[in-house]
């Protein structure tokens, strides 16, 4: 098993406002610190593009955080491989989706370090699409 800090640091969070991947920014301003979509920016959008607000407190994040690491270690409980991936849920107005998730092999709960700037190959990887209903009414049309 390995803790809350690894899931963390292993979590992209993805705008599910775009079809493409767009991986959202952490923001800092005097009062919060949260999850931005780039594309709030009008240097990272497109003439054509609208401005997107979609966001996510820190809160909502440790919260998503907590829910991937509760489901990871249910599935390991009961000795499955654990593979999140198409798993949604709801919370506090956010539509949360493991798009993907790409398995580290463990052994004995020994997770494999790396040194800083070294490429780790077997680094697992969930990327999770973020729908902040609160501030987008009209997801894109998935095909």
């Amino acid at each position: 098993m390995y803790s809350i800090d690894d899931i963390w640091n292993d979590i992209v969070p993805l705008c599910g406002n775009h079809e493409e991947e767009v991986v959202m920014e952490v923001k800092q301003t005097p009062t919060s610190t949260f999850y931005v979509c780039p594309k709030y920016k009008e240097e990272n959008r497109t003439e054509d593009e609208d401005q997107c607000l979609n966001r996510m407190s820190m809160d909502d994040y440790q919260n998503m955080v907590e829910k991937i690491a509760d489901e990871e270690a249910q599935q390991m409980l009961h000795f499955q491989t654990a593979d999140l991936t198409g798993m949604r849920w709801m919370r506090n107005g956010i539509l949360y989706e493991v798009v993907s998730h790409t398995i580290t092999e463990r052994r004995h709960g020994v997770k494999r370090l790396t040194l800083k700037g070294e490429k780790d190959e077997n680094k697992e990887t969930i990327k999770v699409r973020i729908i902040n209903r609160r501030v987008y009414k009209k997801p894109p049309s998935r095909q």
